[in-house]
């Protein structure tokens, strides 16, 4: 779990008046950064191409101030066996750009003007040093065209900092000549002193490849002492998988996850069987439409009942529940019946339940009466959009929710406090007492009706082995996506498939 920044500079400003650091010798840490990743990537590409590879380079281009000076500087400290040619895509204008310019051509870089016809040919590695975090508005039209090319190209491809076109808030304003969003593609980002909230917009995620956080020359621990987010990174490595240990145990330690079945069945089997397939005791589903011909569907190791078994340690509501406002009613008045006997009970609200025009009271009485119970919303954007005007929140788009989700988060944590929130998306967020960790595991192939349903039934699974209402929206979301990439770009995840990829998972 690391820390992400909205801006570094005052990580940066730590480094210069506390700990000494000059600026020079910070752009020389952020070039040997670079430099590891472009050796490594241009030694790939020999292996590669074996007796092919005579007459690669590798190319840098560079912007005119601060990040473009990191460019000269790799460029320079590039080792001659790695012929570099340098791009100036604009003129350096900030005194380190143009004094590390100056450094390079001494050591004997070759410095070119731009020629998108030209600049990629035989190029090993292309590497973004043009605009990195300080980047706002849309690219200058002849820059796009150069990045459009580069995208194009079969070269590895690294960027500085943040992939140029990407603003401050992750937002990409520039449209190429497919009408599509224009920025540079890297295959890796190497970012400077700390992670950014701009490399974690579901926009950015397709521009930025593995991220890779480099020192500028002291721990980000000791420059955050006086200087702390509240916004994380999470990965694998925070998953905490429902394992069991203990050899003396019974279904009944593990807890009882129910799932209120609604007018799309399907989905309450889904969930439960994930639900199942996470580690929970024992999983009911409960019909909230009395559909005797549901019934019929539900495989044998699901359970059955018409009211919430009395035992029930979970609930899950929402999942293909429909949206007739008396099965919502009827279904809510069943959960806070049992919320009554369990305060401290779990409990999922998914889907069409974020359409309920009764949410905000059903929330605001589980806060009054059950400040115990542990409550996880799992909404996608269009959802979390109607969930804030239902709140009385706030009415915003769907685009204003990408731009600016973070913010809009934590206006729904002080509103609920005491709710953990999923946003689903590209990348998931979760938000839990005003602290948000984000998850890029995920991969396009959950673009699929159901995988949603399969979140809402390791949430619940969680819930129902006792687990907090964060821990249990934390490893679920990064057992989902990391499960997901063992089908990366394929088209053909199913709900199912998903589950026993999940269930496969190792320590």
């Amino acid at each position: 779990m690391e820390r992400i920044y909205t801006e570094v500079k005052t990580l940066e400003r730590i480094a210069k008046e506390k700990m000494g650091l000059s600026e020079e010798l910070m752009i020389e840490n952020a070039a040997a950064a670079l430099e590891k990743e472009v050796l490594a990537a241009f030694a790939a590409c020999i292996q590669r191409f074996g007796n092919r590879a005579a007459g690669l380079k590798a190319a840098v281009l560079c912007g005119s101030g601060n990040n473009g000076a990191d460019g000269y500087a790799l460029a320079r400290r590039l080792p001659r066996d790695v012929p570099v040619a340098v791009y100036a895509l604009k003129e350096p204008q900030s005194k380190e750009c143009i004094n590390q310019a100056e450094m390079a051509r001494n050591a004997g870089v070759n410095i070119f003007a731009p020629d998108t016809m030209e600049m990629f040919d035989c190029c090993a590695v292309i590497v973004d040093c043009v605009y990195g975090t300080g980047f706002h508005g849309t690219l200058d039209e002849d820059i796009r065209k150069i990045f459009e090319s580069a995208n194009l190209s079969e070269s590895f491809r690294i960027a500085c900092d943040v992939p140029s076109g990407i603003d401050k808030d992750g937002i990409i304003a520039s449209i190429d000549s497919h009408g599509q969003p224009a920025a540079f593609a890297a295959d890796i980002t190497v970012t400077m002193c700390a992670r950014k909230t701009a490399l974690y917009s579901d926009a950015a995620k397709s521009f930025c490849g593995k991220i890779v956080c480099a020192s500028i020359g002291v721990p980000l621990d000791v420059l955050a002492a006086d200087y702390q987010s509240d916004v994380y990174a999470v990965g694998k490595s925070d998953m905490r998988l429902p394992f069991r240990r203990d050899k003396s145990v019974h279904k009944g330690v593990f807890g009882h996850a129910a799932v209120i079945m609604g007018e799309k069945p399907g989905a309450a089997v889904i969930a439960g069987t994930a639900a199942l397939n996470f580690g929970a005791g024992l999983v009911t589903l409960t019909d909230a439409c009395s559909d005797r011909k549901a019934q019929a569907a539900i495989p044998p190791e699901l359970m059955y009942s018409d009211m919430l078994p009395e035992n029930t340690s979970s609930v899950l509501i929402g999942s293909g529940l429909g949206r007739s406002g008396q099965v919502m009613e009827k279904a809510l008045g069943s959960v806070l019946k049992w919320l009554d006997v369990h305060p401290n009970g779990g409990i999922v609200i998914d889907a069409d339940m974020f359409y309920y025009s009764g949410i905000s009271e059903f929330l605001d009485s589980a806060a009054e009466k059950y400040p115990e119970s542990r409550i996880v919303l799992t909404p996608h954007p269009k959802e979390f959009q109607s969930l804030m005007n239902l709140c009385g929140i706030k009415n915003v788009s769907i685009k204003e929710i990408a731009d600016g989700r973070l913010g809009f988060l934590k206006t729904f944590s002080a509103r609920f406090p005491h709710c953990v929130l999923v946003l689903k998306g590209a990348n998931t967020v979760i938000e839990s007492g005003g602290v948000l960790y984000i998850s890029t595991e995920g991969c396009q192939c959950l673009s699929k009706a159901g995988t949603g349903d399969v979140l809402a039934g390791l949430i619940c699974a969680l819930l129902a082995q006792g687990r907090s209402a964060e821990a249990s929206a934390v490893t679920a979301v990064l057992a989902h996506g990391t499960a997901s990439r063992e089908f990366a770009e394929s088209y053909s995840l199913t709900p199912f498939k998903l589950i026993q990829a999940v269930a496969e998972l190792e320590k």
